[in-house]
């Protein structure tokens, strides 16, 4: 890891970095950081090797960190030579990223670099920022901190989606609680029974919108409410806020704490009523997140926000929170005033954000989600434009034959030989070979024109490396039923090949939404939709439901089955986020087609769909049917067909490459079935 940010320099990066790495490993892994007092005491007793250097910038140079980069790449270099690592990581783009990608390279090991959000619009457009764009284009994985710097890297810097992983930052649950005492503080400020208390953490500056939070104070005692403000942090605009608080007449109720202790930031979050920083944009100096948010929340305190910057990661609006312009100081008041008289709902935005914090934002989920990054090694779409520089079709071809001729051959024949008949059966028995999986990971085109990363240990990967596609039944359905324009809708995405194939079918103007709950699985899906060069795809880090919240899903252990589910299977227990499907449709045009393939939750997902099968023109559907799975969840086949029938939809089973309508009433007779449910007659 290279950064000049790292503990015990003071700051909420240092902090995340510092929780990253220790998290992540042990002595062997190196952190190379600047020289800093008390960093001789901190070091001795961290479980990671620290290498210490002096980084400064030097005013008469040009750059002022020229020194910096020089010192980085010696030290990395050294290290590079004399141990032997598995990948690289940068703490900011520059000077760090530059460093790590060239070491990287040298290396032959991926590079993940850290993106903030401010610094990607508030670099100008000059030579940094063409430096900092050839950094994050070449990372294998870019760990953006909200959904609003994922979208800011796509669209200003011109990144590969497939390279961006949004990791959020994480906060102390057990640090940050509910029910820590906070009586003591408010005493100390002079508060009384029945005052109400604002407060705001971070650096003085303007951007963060505390001068907007004094400006409402007198507009919140014109509707009654008594409520003083507390302000934790230093900065340059210290006098600038005493003074506004000097001349608007609240000096009273304006308390800047300056610089308070770890020990008490706890219980400042329990001394207040609400949390707010109404953060603006200033010339492209903008929030990235806004770490804040989520200590408050897990305080179990409702937020303030503006809507600038990444702070929508942070703040749910209506839910955890709520989010107004930060231009606005009426929009500002107004909040304030809501949050403050209707202590009903803002005790639910408390418990909202708390519990989403505990599902969403823990240290265990942002390290594994880090590990898997890692474990993923090089970004393919790198290796696959380095071999395409260097050699010539041919030349690559020969080199995969080489490979092992059996594997190349088998592909050919399974996936573009015109007669079916005999291949299923000889693909069982290939199926048992050493050349099932004698393929090398990489980026390889399916039948259908679009490519997918493939790797020899998945399941799902070596079926469609030798086929050409998945689930050919399925596939069949879905080209016959889109059309051109068409919206589309995946439901348990898992790495993207349905959502691909839609994509090319209903073109640039059509529509595919990609429900998939899982992180590193999504990290999947978006660098197969980045391998495409797609902009049609827009993808939903979410499971569908039928209802809002969270789900409890277990990942198997057993490697390559693509099968995450609700059922009770040996494996890794994850929460993730999910919701009715019709709310996620409620704004949009009704879908031509929904496939559901979720593993034994199909019911629910059916259920969160009932909105949409009331429309004039209700989508087909889809759905794998397995009976045993959803016996394991306390639901059954025959509830899925009378949900169906009730809004007036025909079951066909999809066999080989046709349809067999299912008569009402009746079960299915094979254990997993795929079906189509319609209500306009046999649709092919």
């Amino acid at each position: 890891m290279l950064t000049e940010l790292f503990l015990p320099t003071k700051g909420g990066t240092a902090v995340s970095f510092d929780d990253d790495f220790r998290r992540l490993g042990g002595k062997e892994i190196h952190v190379i950081t600047a020289d800093v007092p008390g960093a001789a005491d901190f070091d001795r007793v961290h479980p990671n090797t620290i290498h210490r250097i002096a980084l400064r910038r030097v005013p008469w140079l040009k750059p002022e960190s020229l020194l910096m980069y020089a010192k980085l790449f010696m030290k990395a270099t050294a290290l590079a030579v004399t141990r032997r690592f598995i990948a690289i990581f940068a703490g900011r783009v520059l000077p760090e990223g530059l460093i790590a990608w060239v070491i990287a390279r040298l290396l032959s090991r991926p590079v993940l670099v850290y993106a903030h959000g401010e610094e990607l619009t508030n670099w100008g457009r000059g030579r940094k920022f063409a430096l900092m764009c050839f950094v994050f284009r070449r990372a294998d994985a870019v760990l953006a901190n909200s959904d609003f710097t994922r979208e800011t890297l796509v669209g200003l810097l011109g990144v590969d989606p497939g390279r961006i992983a949004v990791v959020y930052p994480t906060v102390d649950a057990d640090r940050f609680r509910p029910g820590i005492s906070g009586d003591v503080l408010r005493e100390g400020l002079g508060l009384r029974p029945g005052q109400r208390l604002i407060l705001s953490v971070g650096r003085l500056q303007r951007r963060k919108g505390f001068d907007s939070v004094i400006r409402a104070l007198p507009r919140l005692d014109q509707q009654g409410i008594d409520a003083h403000y507390a302000l934790i942090g230093i900065g340059e605009d210290w006098e600038y806020l005493q003074r506004l608080a000097a001349e608007l007449g609240v000096s009273d109720r304006v308390h800047l704490l300056g610089h308070v202790s770890y020990e008490d930031l706890p219980h400042w979050y329990a001394a207040c009523d609400l949390f707010a920083m109404p953060n603006r944009d200033i010339d492209g100096d903008t929030e990235g997140f806004g770490l804040v948010f989520l200590e408050a929340a897990s305080a179990g305190k409702p937020a303030l926000c503006g809507t600038a910057g990444g702070t929508g990661s942070a703040v749910v609006d209506g839910v955890t929170g709520l989010r107004v312009d930060g231009e606005q100081p009426l929009e500002i008041a107004r909040a304030l005033v809501r949050l403050l008289t209707n202590t009903t709902e803002a005790e639910r935005m408390g418990l909202n954000g708390r519990r989403r914090v505990l599902d969403n934002f823990t240290h265990q989920r942002r390290v594994d989600q880090l590990r898997a990054l890692v474990l993923r090694g090089r970004y393919p779409g790198a290796d696959r434009r380095k071999q395409g520089a260097g050699q010539s079709t041919m030349s690559r071809s020969v080199a995969r034959i080489a490979v092992n001729p059996i594997s190349i051959l088998a592909r050919s024949y399974f996936s573009y030989f015109p007669a079916d008949k005999g291949k299923w059966r000889l693909w069982e028995q290939f199926r048992r070979t050493k050349h099932y999986d004698a393929f090398p990971r990489g980026a390889y085109r399916t039948r259908y024109g679009f490519s997918m990363n493939l790797a020899p240990d998945q399941q799902i990967d070596r079926f469609i490396y030798f086929w050409g596609c998945w689930e050919p039944n399925e596939t069949w359905v879905i080209r016959k039923l889109l059309r051109r324009n068409d919206v589309f809708v995946d439901v348990g995405a898992n790495d993207g090949y349905f959502s691909l194939l839609a994509s090319t079918l209903v073109g640039p103007s059509g529509q595919v939404l990609a429900l998939e709950p899982i992180p590193t699985t999504v990290a999947e899906l978006r660098a197969n939709i980045g391998l495409n060069g797609l902009a049609n795809i827009t993808v939903i880090e979410s499971a569908a439901s039928d209802d809002a919240g969270e789900l409890s899903l277990t990942m198997p252990t057993r490697a390559g089955t693509g099968m995450t589910t609700l059922r009770p299977i040996d494996g890794i227990s994850c929460r993730v986020t999910c919701n009715r499907l019709d709310r996620i449709l409620a704004h949009g045009p009704t879908p031509r087609l929904v496939k559901i393939d979720v593993e034994g939750a199909e019911l629910k997902a059916l259920r969160g769909l009932e909105g949409v099968f009331l429309a004039r023109d209700p989508p087909d559907v889809l759905c794998e049917v397995t009976a045993s799975y959803l016996e394991q969840v306390g639901a059954s086949a025959r509830e899925v067909y009378s949900l169906m029938e009730g809004f007036g939809y025909r079951a066909y089973l999809v066999r080989g490459y046709g349809l067999w309508e299912l008569p009402r009433g009746t079960e299915q007779e094979n254990d997993q079935e795929n079906v189509l449910f319609t209500r306009s007659g046999h649709p092919l």
